[in-house]
């Protein structure tokens, strides 16, 4: 059959008919899959990613930066002086005492 007809190599893999095109484009399966499943899937993926960036990442943040301002507020509790550790015990000693005695 090859010999009677020659194949040229630039008329490989290009369709002949409409049924040959149609079984090229594998039954435009991919086309479908495409259409259907990959770009709707795509576009709500971009969605949740910008949620993402919004919502997660700025309660992320704000979680960060809420830590950080108690500890510097809470960094001016330490002084480092003995007398003051002491007067903030009968502080509370004295509160606890005042609690059980009201209650």
């Amino acid at each position: 059959l090859y010999r009677m007809t020659p194949v040229r190599a630039e008329t490989v893999g290009q369709p002949r008919t409409w049924l040959h095109a149609f079984l090229l484009d594998a039954w435009h399966v991919d086309r479908l899959y495409d259409r259907a499943i990959v770009q709707p899937f795509y576009a709500l993926s971009r969605v949740f990613a910008r949620g993402d960036l919004g919502v997660v990442d700025g309660l992320v943040n704000a979680l960060g930066r809420t830590v950080l301002d108690a500890g510097t507020g809470l960094r001016r509790l330490q002084t480092g002086y003995l007398v003051n550790y002491a007067l903030t015990m009968l502080a509370g000693a004295v509160l606890v005492v005042g609690y059980l005695l009201v209650r």
